[in-house]
C-alpha cells in the first residue's frame, strides 16, 4: 500500500508483485479533506471504477480510515508494507527508510521545513500504524531525490548559518 498525503487529499495505490513484475491492482483518492465537501473513489488495475462515494473528511486520519474500510471490502491479500510519500525529511532524513520511533521523532522536529505537508504526513503515519498493526511502514522523502545536488547548486544566497540549519534548494 502506498499513501500520498496532500494538504486536502489522500492518494493511494495497492501494488502486487509476481514474476518480478509490479502491478497496480487498485488506486484511488480522497478529495476535499477539511473542506466540507469531499469524495472517495477507487479504481481497479484496469481503470474501472469499483467505488465512488461523496464523503466528508475533517482530517487525514478520517480519510485513512475510510480508505482502510474500502480496501477491506476488496479482500486484498495481507499487506507487506505501507509506503508514505513525505515532502521533506529535514536535514537529517535524507534517505528513504523504514519508519521507527526515532525516525518519526526526527520527522516531527523537521515539520517546520514543510508546515503544510509534514504534519499531515505524520498524522497519516500514526493513523496507518493503528489501522495496519504489525505492517512495516516506510517513508519516501521527496528531498531524498535531490540530496545529491552539488553544494554550489543547493546553496542559497544566504548566510552560512542558514545552510548549517538545513536550508537549501532541492
Amino acid at each position: 500500500l502506498v499513501l500520498n498525503s496532500g494538504s486536502s487529499s489522500l492518494k493511494f495505490g495497492v501494488y502486487s508483485a509476481a514474476d518480478g513484475e509490479v502491478r497496480a491492482t487498485y488506486r484511488g483518492e480522497t478529495e476535499g479533506i477539511g473542506g466540507g465537501e469531499g469524495k472517495i473513489w477507487v479504481k481497479d488495475g484496469a481503470g474501472k471504477t469499483v467505488e465512488e462515494e461523496a464523503r466528508n473528511f475533517s482530517e487525514q486520519a478520517d480519510a485513512a480510515k475510510v480508505v482502510a474500510e474500502k480496501l477491506a471490502k476488496l479482500k486484498l491479500a495481507k499487506l507487506n508494507g505501507v509506503g508514505h510519500r513525505v515532502v521533506h525529511g529535514g536535514p537529517s532524513l535524507t534517505e528513504h527508510q523504514k519508519i521507527t520511533p526515532q525516525v518519526l521523532q526526527t520527522l516531527e522536529g523537521a515539520a517546520h521545513f514543510a508546515p503544510l505537508h509534514v504534519p499531515a504526513a505524520i498524522a497519516l503515519i500514526r493513523e496507518s500504524e493503528k489501522l495496519y498493526p504489525g505492517v512495516a511502514q516506510f517513508a519516501c522523502f521527496d528531498t531524498a531525490f535531490h540530496i545529491t545536488m552539488p553544494e554550489a547548486a543547493a546553496r542559497l544566497a544566504l548566510p552560512k548559518k542558514y545552510w548549517d540549519a538545513g536550508i537549501r534548494k532541492y
